[in-house]
């Protein structure tokens, strides 16, 4: 980490593909000032990322740190624009990107292929608002009913559902980590600067804030697909492709599994909170009147029981999802440690160093806890912007078996040498709910990997492609059809066929070579050629370009 001083701060960039299952080596970066009044800006940077898909450190300028701490003090950051770029990807410029000072910023990008025979594109991120969105509105209140909760607590979601827009807008959904969406609305509506009680503060509040939410089923329960929307109007800001400021990631970590009740209630609290300044909320939480509280010594829990009240109870180690592959093990694992926990943290990692080559591989796999080890779970901290300490403890442990599930599904969805030299173009017949057969397997096939490019589309396990188009199928394909634009009915028609192994194609194109690429599934003996069972085929050489040319064809099974 570079040395930092007041008036700059320190950017780097994570550039992956695959939903961040697959970093992209050599993609250019370029970092430059935000459009003066004539549109024109400063280049500053211009670097390529390594095997990890990271770029270098870069610095940049910024106000006196002093101008964050109290509203009104002159401009509190500065902002940048970094734009993005690899061979046979979409390109992106990411707007708006705020820079506050001291502070270490990480902004990841993940690249979606371009489609069939589409030599250019452009994607702007975070085009439109503001960077910073102290919230300017009071959310609804929900209704006091509620669900009953039948533990004496409420586990962590592994993913959480966001709707780009007001509930009924017609705007797309993306899904994402949860605690990759907490650490995205605490960088979007505070500053990093404040002190760290004041920070935790208003954590805490966010978190509880969208487990109710998601535990009412406030949205859900009205009809809608989505857990929770970006609007501020009713919701919290979420602001898609932000950097994300390297305090505020290892605070969200540290407190995962934290939220509040009240009384003798299990409900997450709906912890109403404005910015108190040009909005207040009696009874709610006031973002910037928790600095001077903090800056008094005051710690997060007496912030928040200034603003909630004495009867608010703080919960603590909540468990994550059991959809990540297994709890904590309850224990930080540390050097010279030795168990079946430490056994599956050396599988895992090796597993992931796969894709990402910076993360050293673990010989052997024993179920200690070796220097090799250590060495390991560094890289992998360092990789994905966790606290490089060299421990195990639920924010590595959870982030480990996050990034292991994503990459393993990728290869259990891919198969050896698959490509649409072995898949029939001709389309079957239409498709529609109630179906079954090698048809409608080899649709879920196309949509299960296109998923793990697009993050508007759902993903799959490799055991849900089972050939029976039932509510999972007509809901992917409709998420399918709004995504490139066509009629939205969940059915396969002619159009929507060839519309989606044109998007596999690009998907196929645009993969690096990997070694991932090792798993075979399964599909229906019609949709494969004989010949590819026994030899590799459909992957690219090493000289090869983004040109289907460059791949090995096999013949179609008769």
């Amino acid at each position: 980490m570079a040395e930092l001083t007041d008036g700059t701060a320190e950017l780097r960039v994570l550039v992956t593909t695959a939903l961040g299952a697959l970093p992209l080596e050599n993609a250019i970066v370029s970092v430059s000032t935000a459009p003066d009044d004539t549109g024109m800006r400063t280049l500053l940077y211009s670097v390529t990322t390594d095997s990890g898909g990271m770029t270098p450190s870069m610095i940049l300028t910024t106000p006196p740190r002093g101008n964050s701490l109290s509203p009104g003090s002159g401009p509190p950051f500065a902002v940048y624009t970094v734009e993005i770029s690899a061979e046979g990807y979409t390109p992106l410029t990411a707007l708006h990107i705020a820079m506050f000072s001291g502070v270490p910023t990480m902004l990841p990008v993940a690249l979606t292929p371009l489609a069939e025979n589409q030599s250019f594109a452009q994607t702007d991120l975070t085009a439109t608002g503001a960077p910073q969105a102290l919230d300017p509105e009071l959310p609804e209140n929900p209704s006091k009913g509620g669900i009953a909760l039948p533990e004496p607590y409420v586990s962590i979601p592994e993913t959480i559902t966001v709707h780009l827009g007001a509930p009924s807008s017609n705007a797309q959904n993306i899904t994402v980590p949860f605690a990759d969406y907490i650490k995205n609305v605490a960088s979007s509506e505070i500053y990093p600067t404040w002190p760290e009680q004041a920070i935790r503060a208003n954590v805490y509040a966010q978190m509880s804030y969208v487990l109710n939410r998601v535990f009412t089923e406030w949205y859900r329960a009205q009809g809608y697909d989505f857990d929770i929307t970006n609007s501020t109007r009713y919701d919290q800001s979420f602001v898609p492709g932000r950097d994300i400021f390297e305090n505020i990631s290892t605070i969200v970590d540290d407190m995962i599994g934290t939220y509040l009740t009240r009384g003798d209630s299990i409900e997450p609290l709906f912890t109403q909170y404005c910015n108190g300044t040009t909005v207040t909320c009696p009874g709610g939480l006031s973002q910037w009147g928790t600095v001077p509280l903090a800056e008094q010594g005051l710690s997060a829990e007496q912030i928040l029981q200034s603003f909630y009240g004495s009867d608010i109870n703080f919960v603590t180690g909540a468990p994550l999802s059991p959809n990540l592959g297994g709890s904590f093990p309850g224990v930080t694992l540390r050097l010279g440690d030795f168990s079946e926990d430490v056994r599956t943290v050396q599988t895992r990692l090796n597993r992931i160093s796969t894709n990402f080559p910076n993360i050293p591989k673990i010989y052997p796999t024993d179920g200690v806890f070796s220097a090799d080890t250590e060495r390991a779970v560094r890289a992998f901290q360092r990789q994905f912007n966790l606290t490089e300490d060299g421990l195990v403890g639920p924010a590595t442990w959870y982030r480990i078996a996050f990034i292991y599930n994503n990459v393993k599904r990728l290869s259990e969805l891919n198969s050896e040498g698959l490509t649409l030299s072995e898949i029939s173009r001709q389309y079957p017949e239409r498709l529609t709910e109630g179906m079954s057969g090698p048809g409608v397997q080899l649709l879920q096939y196309l949509l299960a990997i296109v998923g793990e490019f697009y993050d508007a589309l759902p993903r799959w396990q490799a055991g849900q492609i089972d050939g029976i188009f039932g509510p999972q199928t007509r809901e992917a394909v409709a998420a399918y059809q709004r995504l490139v634009g066509l009629p939205i009915t969940g059915v396969v028609d002619r159009e929507t066929w060839y519309a989606l192994l044109s998007t596999y194609q690009s998907v196929l194109l645009a993969q690096p070579e990997q070694e991932w690429l090792d798993e075979f599934i399964g599909l229906p003996r019609p949709f494969l050629s004989r010949a590819c069972a026994a030899k590799p085929c459909g992957r690219r050489s090493s000289s090869s370009t983004s040109s289907p040319a460059a791949t090995t064809k096999c013949p179609l099974s008769r």
